[in-house]
């Protein structure tokens, strides 16, 4: 990683929680800072939790579909195991988890 570890986990929520913010509906999803470092929760109950692993430096994401190991590459947060972004992954954990409701978010 060339950047400081704990500057690319904040940037990563920051940029989150902005695009969570600029969705402008907390009934769908809202994003809340914790001591750990984020949650998500959908209009479902359901939340998806974003937190620091220090000692491996990776971003885990932790969600009702499993757990996601994100580690930093070419400027941004990726999952190989399941080959997406931090974003794309959480666009798709928001999206399985708020299909069972009445009301989907659109993306």
């Amino acid at each position: 990683m060339t950047k400081n570890f704990e500057l690319c986990f904040s940037e990563a929520l920051d940029q989150v929680e902005s695009r969570i913010d600029a969705m402008g509906d907390p009934d769908r999803v809202e994003a809340d800072r914790t001591a750990a470092g984020l949650q998500l929760t959908l209009g479902t109950g359901d939340k998806i939790i974003l937190s620091a692993q220090p000692a491996l430096e990776e971003l885990w994401v932790a969600a009702r579909q499993g757990g996601f190991h994100l580690q930093w590459r070419n400027d941004g947060w990726y999952c190989s195991a399941v080959d997406k972004a931090l974003w794309d992954l959480l666009l798709q954990l928001m999206d399985i988890n708020l299909t069972s409701c009445d009301h989907g978010l659109a993306l």
